[in-house]
């Protein structure tokens, strides 16, 4: 986990069912969203944080994460 941990942003958000995949980033985020930050702490703790342009209401969450016995 200390591998993965730190802080991301979002760059670019993708979907679709084959190849070529279609950037959705600006169409289903919200500009607010665009420049928060996820950190992953080394320990399993992870806090979203709605910095920059914040939304309303405010997004900032605290959780959790894991990496799963088969890597995943």
């Amino acid at each position: 986990m200390a591998d993965i941990a730190g802080t991301y942003s979002i760059v670019k958000v993708e979907a679709g069912l084959a190849e070529p995949l279609t950037d959705i980033t600006t169409s289903e985020l919200d500009p607010c969203q665009l420049d928060d930050k996820l950190v992953l702490n080394a320990n399993g703790t992870a806090n979203y944080q709605d910095v920059g342009t914040v939304c309303s209401p405010n997004g900032s969450e605290t959780g959790t994460w894991s990496i799963g016995s088969d890597g995943k």
